[in-house]
């Protein structure tokens, strides 16, 4: 996975990128074990492997999959690069640290959910979701909508969901995993970017720059706020605008993740800039939001390692796996739906990039401008 300078620097200085999305997955890469490797999966004598008949890997984590030394090259304008400074990241105000990353993934990996739902509508449905810590066994409820046990609901069925936070970056094949990686980090990008066509490195190089949404970081504005929300209700005086990798916005998103984070929806309800003060905190927000699906949405976890499977009003509605509906759950009533525009575009250019430097294909239907949102 290391970087090619002399073939990345021409690909990054192209002002307007041009992406493909393979249509019938015949660039697919195959995975060959390293034969002199005495940890070979294929050897039936290495008891710390899986039997390569059972189709299981062993379990990776973001360290297995980009190193710190690439992890530099990817972002070297984060935030903390100042132009004062020729654009160099200032030590003292480096953010977005590799290590706070790796932090953050192991952090979540002893959290589960249990999201019980009742469907209602097409759209809507009630919902009694549980915080389990698989290392205690310590079981929470966080949240019991009235509509779950109304008396009027108890002839629907309850789906139940489980969502394991473990499963980041650990489910699926080798490639996936990659795509995986490439998709989130494609889209913390977009969502940070403070790059331009003709930025130095090249415009998808730009990924982590800002921490919050420009224009809010000296809290001179308040927004995004659902004064109705009676689950997660704004806290006086506090803006919920885009913070974090993920951008994390509005009360109710702040409040499920404290929720899920702390068992207490008031840690974050009540202080929002905890994202720009803990690059920990920062990037869970990220990987909760990517790993948590939202009725009626998939997870985008679940879309990038085949696990959704589109029923047929999605297909009818232009809903695929692939990188495109990855853009759809996260700003899907903006961006999607619309045809090919500039947002698309400069996810793409970030997800072409890294799907690069990993060798793996960007795989189906990367667009999501023939979709409809949610």
């Amino acid at each position: 996975m290391k970087f090619k300078n002399i073939s990345l620097l021409v690909f990054l200085s192209l002002g307007v990128l041009m992406y493909s999305c393979s249509e019938d997955g015949e660039n697919d890469i195959i995975e060959n074990p390293n034969p002199g490797d005495p940890t070979d999966p294929d050897n039936p004598d290495n008891p710390d492997n899986p039997d390569p008949g059972d189709g299981e890997l062993p379990n990776t984590t973001i360290g297995d999959l980009i190193s710190k030394e690439e992890y530099e090259e990817f972002f070297p304008y984060r935030y903390g690069a100042e132009q004062s400074n020729n654009w160099e990241i200032n030590p003292e105000k480096d953010f977005f640290v590799y290590e706070a990353l790796i932090k953050a993934a192991a952090g979540l990996e002893n959290i589960m959910l249990k999201i019980e739902s009742r469907v209602i509508t097409d759209t809507y449905s009630a919902q009694r979701i549980t915080r389990i810590d698989k290392q205690t066994g310590e079981e929470k409820l966080l949240k019991e909508e009235d509509d779950f046990n109304a008396e009027w609901n108890q002839s629907k069925p309850i789906v139940t969901t489980e969502v394991d936070y473990a499963n980041f970056l650990n489910q699926g094949t080798e490639t996936q995993r990659s795509q995986e990686l490439a998709a989130f980090l494609a889209n913390i990008s977009h969502e940070t970017t403070g790059g331009w066509p003709t930025a130095p490195g090249g415009q998808y190089a730009w990924g982590l720059h800002f921490r919050e949404e420009v224009g809010y970081e000296n809290g001179g504005a308040i927004s995004y706020r659902d004064e109705t929300n009676k689950y997660y209700p704004p806290a006086p005086g506090q803006s919920y605008h885009g913070r974090g990798p993920i951008q994390l916005s509005w009360n109710y998103n702040y409040g499920q993740f404290s929720d899920f984070l702390y068992g207490d929806k008031n840690v974050l309800l009540d202080d929002p800039g905890k994202l720009t003060k803990d690059a920990i905190i920062s990037f869970q927000s990220a990987i909760w939001f990517w790993m948590t699906p939202q009725f009626p949405k998939p997870s985008c976890h679940d879309v990038m390692v085949g696990n959704w499977e589109p029923s047929q009003e999605d297909l009818s509605a232009g809903r695929k796996p692939g990188f495109g509906m990855t853009i759809n759950i996260i700003n899907g009533g903006i961006e999607c739906g619309h045809g090919t525009n500039d947002k698309i575009k400069s996810r793409n250019g970030f997800y072409e990039r890294y799907t690069s430097i990993f060798g793996v294909p960007m795989g189906d239907d990367c667009d999501c401008g023939g979709m409809q949102s949610y």
